[in-house]
């Protein structure tokens, strides 16, 4: 699912990759309810660059269907910054993401660089979120796609804040959600990236696993941490081949 700065993560997932590593501290509305959970040592979260970040905390059923119990992707409102922030907290506790706990959680869910964000719902709770972003300065996977031949830097968009509840993995929610942002990527003309962290090889396999194709491998520095990010690039739009028979020119 993102990334991380050295203070704290820029964009990513607990189930974060390229979705954007930014730092705990954004800006946004001064009041705000804020968990506190307990910091706890991490071993390698999830991050998807810019923060979207994937791993396991984002376990999917094995045939990538959104489980019938959960509600359709749905795109987030002011109304469920409440609820994404308590599943942030469940997330950090569980999982360590993200790595740095954001002193201000709904302005983190809501970067100046967010274009759109979705939410999905299980058994009437709120289970999964992720977003996407315009890509920013330090941003890994953006610049490796921009160095592909006839790409550019300002054509991708950064898969962030992409993380999963605990209690709710396994309903192909990680991977609804990431098709969802991918779509949307596409329909606004970029080319949805992210990064996650190469010790999560949980979220990597799910990535894969969609299609998601390797551009490379960096390093970062955060804080006291040096970190290894794997970047990847969403797959081309498939084509559906055509159900219409094909037309057959008048004969003369």
């Amino acid at each position: 699912m993102e990334t991380e700065t050295e203070t704290g993560p820029r964009r990513g997932p607990a189930y974060e990759t390229g979705a954007g590593s930014e730092p705990g501290n954004g800006t946004g509305p001064q009041r705000e309810p804020q968990p506190e959970p307990q910091p706890r040592p991490h071993s390698g979260g999830g991050s998807v660059s810019g923060g979207a970040a994937a791993d396991r905390c984002v376990r999917d059923r094995a045939d990538g269907g959104l489980d019938d119990r959960a509600d359709r992707v749905r795109d987030r409102t002011d109304r469920d910054l409440d609820d994404c922030v308590r599943v942030l907290a469940e997330v950090h506790q569980h999982d360590g993401y993200p790595v740095n706990w954001p002193g201000r959680p709904r302005a983190w869910l809501s970067p100046a660089s967010l274009l759109a964000a979705w939410v999905v719902r299980l058994d009437g709770r709120t289970a999964g979120h992720a977003g996407l972003a315009r890509s920013a300065p330090g941003d890994a996977a953006p610049v490796l796609w921009s160095a592909r031949p006839g790409a550019g830097g300002d054509t991708t968009a950064v898969v962030n804040r992409l993380f999963v509840a605990p209690w709710a993995r396994g309903h192909g929610i990680g991977t609804a959600l990431m098709e969802r942002v991918a779509a949307e990527a596409r329909a606004r003309g970029l080319h949805p990236v992210l990064d996650v962290l190469d010790s999560d090889t949980a979220a990597a396999a799910l990535y894969e696993r969609l299609g998601w194709q390797l551009l490379g491998r960096v390093e970062r520095q955060w804080g006291p941490r040096r970190v290894t990010l794997r970047c990847y690039a969403a797959p081309g739009p498939t084509r559906r081949p055509s159900c219409d028979p094909p037309r057959l020119s008048p004969s003369r």
